[in-house]
């Protein structure tokens, strides 16, 4: 009978026996025709790979708030339609829309940019992902098919080489020729191969095997299983072994391999996986009964080593898991990871199937597998396929041949670890380009506010100037050249306007000003509490007229409201309290002196009178040669007027009192002319009188006027001032309500007329009265802390305590007892006093008169 050698290739596992099994089986799984799975009960392990990781990207996506602005009704109150006014000024200001626009500039250019490069890299990147992809299946599955070629090659080169020269009884040729096979494998398939042998169609074999990472010689007859160590496999080209077994193993059925070569007889063929407890077998009951051959080639090969031959060539950069199931079984036969794929109870071992896979991952990809296919044999041989599930790229691919192979090659990895750099970078692109639209959102407002507040300063500096308020006006520095510009040009204009003012009646600058509001005055303590003691507000009368009002905003700009009769032609009646400053020796001054250094005087007395008056509400209303007016509550509605013009005229006798005897002493030119200064004395008459105020003339030419007559009514005061040698005189009507605060004394009686006479007196004397004339002295004051200030008070009530009680007697008629009082007084004063007391010699001297009108009458 010819020979029939028929090459078996076998994959199994070597396993490391149970501790009742010390000794390893005696040789590897030698499987003709079928893959084989060698497992003991102890499990098997790999090294795990690198732990696969998903990663979760929310992206939160961030909230604007909008404001809405709700129309106000027309009910609302003036601070909320004051707010909607100032919300719509603010959407249609400059500030806004540039904010806007430089805003909006900003979004669409990275809208724009954004877009273009997320579509021109998107598409590339994923076709470099899915290139990637595809290659790396590719790679694997060509790595299985060309070791599977390389196996079959050396197994149908072997099986020529044995055909004509094998003589299966000589065993040291089989042990040397295996030998030479096993060595060659080493340099080209070391991970790869396990056993190389030869067995007939019996169920004996003699080969060489790699046994517990050592290399035996192995002879299995059909009562046992005999081990032989080889020693120093590199050095001796044959297996330097005892001549006596090393390990005797229990028997070896090959029932499983014989029955495969025996299908398969004359050509190369791989058998299904099994398992056995001692060797890599699957046991079975059937007899073996091989005869289409007489001998075959064993080429084993195990899990483990199909495992690591195929991880060599995976890129764990990118988190690749991969798995081979055998399709007609669905046992798993290789996964990269490490796992258990038999495990034993007792006689009973359980195979890992892609239903009972333990790892997390790939028991998902198989779960996935399974509910879009209801068979691995659904996918047609040698085709590929692919799935995306649950984040994951799934590539399926059958490889089927003619030698008993049909296996289910699992390639996968997560989309993420392709798709996840870009999305990154898309996020951080985002990221970046949220920031730059805020950071361009914050510098569009800062620049926005840069470029508008110099306008907004000179829109405010031309508010003030429309309202005449050129005292307080601060430009805003700015580096833009128009703006500055307009600046000079803005200040050139104040200035003039400011020379334009000095002309404009003080009237109608103090109502711009002050809005025709009430001052307010900064009251001296002692005075206050004096007037709430004694004065009645109800004495001071005073028109109410439309005037201009301005209110201060919470941000501290003034805010005007025109006035209807502050320009327009009228008249209105008023209770106008008049101070009338007298300057004596202004006349010689004038006559003699040098004309500038006169008006530099001048100027000085007016600068007085504006910064005692002002602050009070009085305004110089005109001169008239050497005599100074000023009104109270003549223009605007001014509570209090009469004190008020009381209190700027001692705070001026002072000022003006200093202002001669300190600064015009020590200027050089009235140094050499200081008679010019011995001469020049002020005086001052105050009256309070009913009186016609307003504008008249024409629409192209008004003037403001009073018209009464206070001006015939300030003379006659002022001649009895100047007569008596007095500082300040008032009227009767004054000298009721003020008594209590200040210190006054009749002086003289003159003819004044009535406040309805607004015709010149020469012309009608029917309005002529006899009014008294007070002069005023120093403020009542009251302060009993100190002792001194006791002593000096007391002083100033004794000062007229004498004269009035004169006054007393003078106006009862008992002129000679008047008299007495007046001379004793007389005396008194010319103790204390350089002067004569004119007031008081005036006095007798009308007595005595009197005295001697009622003895020519007797």
């Amino acid at each position: 009978m010819s020979k029939k050698i028929v090459p078996i290739l076998s994959l199994y596992e070597p396993t490391i026996s149970d501790s009742d099994q010390v000794l390893a089986s005696g040789r590897s799984a030698r499987y003709q025709g079928k893959l084989q799975l060698h497992s003991s009960t102890a499990s098997i392990y790999k090294t795990p790979s690198l732990a696969h990781m998903t990663t979760t990207a929310s992206i939160r996506s961030s909230v604007t708030d909008l404001v809405k602005f709700n129309r106000l009704s027309p009910h609302l109150k003036p601070e909320e339609e004051g707010k909607e006014e100032r919300v719509s000024k603010f959407f249609l200001s400059i500030k806004f829309f540039l904010i806007l626009i430089i805003c909006g500039i900003v979004i669409m250019s990275s809208v724009v940019l954004s877009s273009t490069w997320i579509g021109a890299l998107l598409p590339s990147i994923w076709g470099l992902s899915n290139s990637v992809k595809d290659k790396q299946v590719f790679e694997i599955v060509n790595n299985i098919k060309e070791t599977i070629q390389e196996v079959l090659i050396v197994s149908s080169a072997t099986k020529s080489q044995l055909v004509h020269s094998l003589n299966y009884t000589d065993r040291a040729w089989i042990e040397k020729h295996m030998y030479t096979i096993y060595k060659s494998e080493l340099d080209f398939h070391k991970d790869l191969m396990i056993t190389t042998y030869i067995g007939d169609n019996l169920g004996t074999c003699y080969g060489i095997i790699t046994w517990d990472s050592k290399v035996a010689l192995v002879h299995t007859n059909l009562n046992d299983q005999q081990l032989y160590f080889c020693e120093d496999v590199v050095t001796y080209d044959y297996c330097k072994r005892n001549s006596k077994p090393d390990i005797t193993l229990g028997k070896f059925e090959m029932s499983e391999i014989v029955e495969t070569a025996n299908l398969y007889a004359g050509f190369p063929a791989f058998t299904l996986s099994y398992a056995d407890r001692t060797m890599p077998h699957w046991k079975r009951a059937a007899p073996v009964n091989g005869t289409n051959f007489d001998y075959y080639f064993g080429y084993d090969i195990s899990v483990a080593t199909l495992t690591t031959h195929v991880e060599k060539i995976l890129d764990r950069s990118y988190g690749d898991r991969f798995a081979i199931v055998e399709t007609a079984t669905n046992y798993v036969i290789a996964m990269d990871h490490t796992t258990q794929f038999l495990s034993w109870d007792s006689d009973r071992y359980t195979r890992m199937s892609i239903n009972s896979v333990q790892d997390t991952q790939m028991k998902y990809i198989f779960s996935q597998i399974s509910g879009d296919y209801s068979s691995m044999k659904t996918v047609k041989c040698n085709n590929q396929e692919y799935l995306s599930k649950g984040g994951y790229f799934i590539a399926l691919h059958r490889y089927c041949t003619g030698n008993n192979i049909d296996w289910m090659i699992v390639y996968t990895v997560p989309e993420w670890n392709f798709t996840g750099s870009f999305i990154v970078g898309m996020l951080s692109a985002l990221t970046g380009t949220v920031l730059i639209m805020i950071v361009s959102a914050i510098v569009g407002i800062i620049v926005s506010y840069r470029i508008v507040r110099p306008f907004n300063n000179l829109i405010e500096l031309f508010e003030s100037v429309s309202h005449m308020d050129l005292d307080r006006l601060t430009v805003s520095k700015t580096y833009f050249s128009e703006v500055v510009k307009l600046q000079k040009n803005f200040l050139f204009m104040v200035n003039r306007i400011r020379s334009y003012k000095s002309f404009i009646p003080p009237h109608l600058i103090s109502q711009i000003e002050n809005g025709g509001m009430e001052i307010p005055e900064v009251e001296d303590p002692s005075t206050s509490r004096q007037q709430s003691e004694g004065y009645n507000s109800n004495n001071s009368l005073s028109s109410t007229g439309s005037l201009r009002k301005t209110t201060l905003a919470k941000s501290g700009k003034k805010k005007y409201i025109a006035s209807k009769t502050m320009f327009s032609l009228h008249l209105e009646i008023r209770q106008v309290t008049i101070v009338t400053i007298l300057m004596e020796g202004l006349n010689e001054m004038l006559n003699e002196a040098n004309a500038k250094e006169v008006v530099n005087l001048l100027s000085d007395v007016f600068l007085e009178i504006s910064t005692a008056v002002k602050p009070k509400g009085g305004q110089l209303i005109g001169t008239d040669n050497d005599m100074f007016t000023i009104s109270f509550n003549a223009s605007t509605d001014l509570s209090r007027h009469e004190e008020k013009a009381l209190s700027a005229s001692q705070l001026l006798r002072d000022k003006l009192s200093k202002l001669k005897s300190i600064k015009w002493k020590n200027l050089e030119y009235w140094k050499k002319h200081s008679f010019f200064l011995d001469k020049v004395v002020f005086r001052t008459a105050i009256l309070c009188q009913q009186s016609q105020t307003g504008n008249i003339g024409t629409s192209d030419s008004k003037t403001f006027t009073i018209i009464g007559s206070f001006k015939y009514n300030a003379d006659a005061l002022l001649e009895v001032a100047q007569r008596l040698d007095l500082d300040v005189v008032v009227t009767e009507r004054l000298y009721s309500q003020f008594s209590h605060l200040y210190y006054m004394r009749f002086v003289d009686s003159v003819d004044l007329a009535n406040d309805s006479m607004y015709t010149s007196p020469k012309f009608k004397e029917d309005n002529i009265y006899v009014g008294n004339v007070f002069e005023v002295g120093d403020l009542c004051e009251t302060k009993a802390d100190e002792w001194m200030y006791e002593l000096e008070e007391q002083g100033k009530k004794e000062k007229w305590k004498i004269y009035n009680k004169a006054c007393d007697l003078f106006f009862e008629m008992v002129h000679t007892e008047a008299i007495e009082l007046f001379e004793e007084f007389l005396h008194q004063h010319n103790q204390t006093a350089s002067t004569i007391d004119k007031p008081a010699h005036h006095l007798i001297n009308v007595c005595r008169s009197q005295m001697e009108e009622e003895e020519k009458r007797e």
